[in-house]
């Protein structure tokens, strides 16, 4: 079983890995979240991408940690093995490989 990574930007260097990027867009107006998805082989072709969107807005950081969620909930059902995650959201990162006690709804989101 290949592991799984969580990074903050980067490019896949790695052979037999497919790289993940994850991108939150906000919607004051409309007070929702989108979601875009795409995944990619190790010499940058594209595999798969999805879009979707959750409601209502909420902090920048719980909103890019959702993604993560809904994503890794995606690359599971699809079954795919040795994926890297790539995210904007440096605190999303370093919470990933942190693992910190946080009581916020980051934190409860995040584990």
């Amino acid at each position: 079983m290949k592991s799984t990574t969580v990074k903050f930007g980067g490019k896949n260097k790695e052979a037999g890995r497919y790289k993940c990027n994850i991108d939150a867009s906000f919607r004051k107006q409309r007070n929702h979240i989108d979601f875009g998805i795409c995944i990619r082989d190790d010499e940058g072709r594209f595999v798969l991408a999805k879009t979707m969107w959750s409601s209502p807005t909420c902090e920048v950081d719980l909103e890019e940690a959702l993604g993560l969620l809904h994503t890794i909930n995606w690359v599971h059902e699809l079954q795919l093995e040795g994926v890297d995650f790539v995210l904007e959201s440096k605190k999303v990162v370093n919470y990933f490989h942190k693992g910190q006690n946080d009581v916020t709804e980051f934190g409860v989101c995040v584990e």
